[in-house]
Formats: structure tokens, C-alpha cells, sequence
């Protein structure tokens, strides 16, 4: 059972939800064999998933890596790529778990092995934690705010933030040695929309849908010189913002897109270091990347319209750039060498419209790779890489619905394994 107790500080108060996870079965463990088939390239599901998957562990020892899935049957599912035992998992100990709506808020991942913590959000207010055994450490309940995610955060000191806001408050859990503490929600000034951010020195920054850009400390109080208005947004997805060392001194910087089209840079002070256009509305958050290998910070840029931006902190493109594509791109695209060829790839997932989607690979100079782009069917799933049978290279893995059947694609890569694909500025994937 979960125990919480409520901790009163000079600051915050504490949730503290303490779950105990025990080793009680012997499959419950780290297997490290290399199976002799590749996974299965196609795999069937019951139902329909929206949301981005996520590796889990290698439950049952057969050398490949269960996958996580949210269903919009509301099932939050275990999923086999072994061939021999290709789908979903109906009665694997405490899987499948029947949540209380469609899981179309998202689903992470904290943590390795058996103090894994995942984290489910449903299209209702419920956000559901478990441990990878499936048991319930805790759950909390809040509408959160249209097209926002967790956005998870390390410390440094072993343990994971994350903070996604709600309707009217700005919500931050950690997560340590498979424990999850919950703050007190944050009152933000003005409803939130998009993701919020935790920014280093103990900030939290948000965005409004009227455009004001908010940095606060953890009480909620805005800092000098913020909120900073921006043109405002009748989008349901806002324009995320973001923050980053860019000249890599230790100091941070606040930067967002807009509804007007720019991208606009700040210090932490509200001093704006940085403006300039870019073609269309771009949803996700700019990334801060050295893309083309001499040195200097990049600034890449996915748009709505199919385009991708990178280019220097003035707004000049590099050689090669834009890439035009068609399609909206709704999520961050990683960075990564896929072809193993030294140099790391740009990919990302474009939705048309009824959301058929394709998977696009870019060397650093915008050229499409071989192969690539490939036809996906509807998906709303960003990629997500991970070596799931041991064989020392990264799969992509995402979610689609194909002639009108639900399923799962898993590509080869020549991506080495365990390598950490950490964004400047934004949300690690903790494999």
C-alpha cells in the first residue's frame, strides 16, 4: 500500500508516496542475452495507441526488451518484439493495467531496472505511477493542460524533477530510488498552456496562451524582469518554450517560438539576447545542437509546416538548410547517428493530414537519407530509440495505425547502444 504523509516546510509541502518493491518472481530480472533473431519489425496490437512507447525491461528473460504502451482502450499495455511471441502481453503478473480513460496523455519511464518508475497520464485527470512490476505506488489527480507532457529533468544527485502544469497550477514530482515525492501544485499566475520547464538554480518557467512567457521561483513568484509578452496563441498546442547553457558558461537562457513566427531569446534577468522570423508556427521547442561539427551551437527549429530550420543564434542558415518537407511536425527531433557514418542525423515524424504519418532521416547537411522517409500510416508517436535485443544497436520504435490495423513498427539502426542522447536544455530519455 502506498503510504503518504504530508511534510510541512518553510518552502513546500511534500507528498511523500513510498512504495517497497519486492523481487518476488525470478523472471523479474536483467537478462543480458543476445536472442538470435532481430526483433519483429511489425507487431499487432488489440487497440489503437497515440502515444509515444516506451522500453521497459526484459521481464521474462528471453533477450528482448518489453515495450510500454498506452491504449486508447485505456489498458496500459506490456508488449512482446520477441518473433516467436510477437504482441500484446494478456497475462503476463499485473499486465496488462485498465486505467480509468484512454492513455492519451503520455507515458515515461524513470529509472533502470527494478526501481523503474513509470508514469501514465489518461485523457481524464488521473496520473498514474507504478513500479516496473506493475505495482501502484501513487496517482494523482488533475486535468493537465492541452499538449503538454512530463518533462523530466535529472538533478545531478541521483534523482529525476519533472513538472507539467494543469489547469490553473504548475505541478513538479521527483523521483528518487524508485520513490515518488510530490510538491505542492505551484499557483500560476495566468492558466498555463504547453509544457512547463524546470529551469536550473531551483526556476520554473511556463507559457499563457495570451503569450506571456513566465520564469517564477518555486513558490510561484515571477522573477525581475518577467513575464515577457509575446503575440498571442489560440492554439491548443501553445509554443513551447525551453532553456539552455548556449555558450556553455553554466548560465542558463529562456527561449521560445511564437504565433507571430519568431524565435526569441532571453537571459534570466528578461534581457532579450536574441530575435529573428522563421516561416511558420513551430509547436515544439527549439534544440540546441553543434550540428555541423565546427564547434558553435546550432539552433534547429521544427516547424508545422513540414519545414526544419537549423541555423546560427542570428536566424542565418547553414549550408544545406532548411529542409523542406510536408507534414506537421509536432515533436522534437533527435539527434543522432543512425547510419553510422560518424556524423548524427535529424529524425523526426511528420503528420498530414488525418495524421499519416512518415518517418524522416536527415544527415547534418539536410539531405534525406537512404531509405528514408518511410510511410508510417496514422500515427501521433514520436520515435523513440532503444536497443531492445541486446545486439549493441538501437531500434526505432513507434506506434501507427496501417490499413486500419493497429501496430507497432521497429526499424534497424546502426546506432550504437547505450549511448545518452541528451538535448541541450530538455527532456532526457532515461533507457
Amino acid at each position: 500500500m502506498t503510504c503518504c504523509t504530508w511534510l510541512n516546510k518553510k518552502y513546500s509541502q511534500l507528498c511523500l508516496c513510498v512504495a517497497f518493491f519486492f523481487m518476488s518472481s525470478p523472471m523479474i530480472l536483467n537478462a543480458q542475452a543476445v536472442p538470435s533473431e532481430p526483433p519483429s519489425n511489425i507487431v499487432p496490437l488489440e487497440s489503437a495507441i497515440f502515444t509515444t512507447l516506451r522500453p521497459l525491461s526484459d521481464l521474462n528473460e528471453d533477450g528482448y526488451t518489453e515495450l510500454l504502451a498506452g491504449g486508447v482502450d485505456g489498458n496500459l499495455k506490456l508488449i512482446s518484439v520477441n518473433p516467436k511471441e510477437t504482441g500484446e502481453y494478456l497475462d503476463f503478473p499485473k499486465w496488462p493495467q485498465f486505467l480509468d480513460a484512454p492513455l492519451t496523455g503520455g507515458i515515461k519511464t524513470i529509472g533502470k531496472g527494478h526501481k523503474t518508475v513509470i508514469v501514465a497520464t489518461t485523457s481524464g485527470e488521473s496520473q498514474y505511477f507504478f513500479n516496473r512490476n506493475g505495482r501502484n505506488i501513487c496517482n494523482m489527480q488533475f486535468q493537465k493542460t492541452p499538449g503538454s507532457e512530463w518533462q523530466v529533468y535529472e538533478t545531478g544527485e541521483g534523482s529525476v524533477n519533472m513538472t507539467i502544469p494543469g489547469k490553473d497550477h504548475i505541478h513538479v514530482v521527483s523521483v528518487s530510488d524508485g520513490n515518488v515525492a510530490c510538491f505542492e501544485p505551484i499557483k500560476a499566475k495566468e492558466p498555463p498552456i504547453g509544457d512547463s520547464i524546470l529551469i536550473p538554480g531551483g526556476l520554473l518557467g511556463y507559457k499563457t496562451k495570451n503569450g506571456r512567457v513566465y520564469v517564477t521561483d518555486m513558490e510561484g513568484n515571477p522573477l525581475k524582469g518577467w513575464p515577457k509578452t509575446t503575440s498571442s496563441s489560440n492554439d491548443s498546442w501553445g509554443y513551447n518554450m525551453g532553456s539552455a547553457d548556449v555558450a556553455g558558461d553554466g548560465g542558463s537562457v529562456i527561449y521560445t517560438t511564437t504565433a507571430s513566427n519568431q524565435f526569441i531569446m532571453w537571459d534570466l534577468e528578461g534581457n532579450e539576447l536574441k530575435k529573428f522570423n522563421i516561416s511558420s508556427p513551430a509547436f515544439p521547442a527549439p534544440t540546441f545542437e553543434d550540428v555541423d561539427g565546427n564547434g558553435i551551437t546550432d539552433v534547429i527549429i521544427a516547424q508545422k509546416s513540414g519545414e526544419v530550420m537549423v541555423c546560427n543564434l542570428d536566424g542565418k542558415p547553414l549550408k544545406g538548410w532548411p529542409y523542406r518537407g510536408s507534414g506537421s511536425i509536432l515533436h522534437q527531433p533527435k539527434f543522432i547517428d543512425i547510419d553510422g557514418d560518424g556524423h548524427k542525423d535529424l529524425v523526426f515524424v511528420t503528420s498530414r493530414q488525418g495524421g499519416q504519418g512518415r518517418l524522416v532521416a536527415l544527415d547534418r547537411n539536410g539531405k534525406t537519407l537512404s531509405g528514408y522517409p518511410k510511410d508510417l500510416g496514422q500515427t501521433y508517436s514520436n520515435p523513440v530509440f532503444s536497443d531492445i535485443n541486446n545486439d549493441g544497436y538501437m531500434e526505432i520504435i513507434l506506434a501507427s495505425i496501417k490499413n486500419e490495423e493497429p501496430h507497432i513498427h521497429v526499424f534497424p539502426t546502426k546506432a550504437k547502444s547505450r549511448i545518452r542522447m541528451v538535448t541541450l536544455g530538455h527532456e532526457l530519455v532515461l533507457e
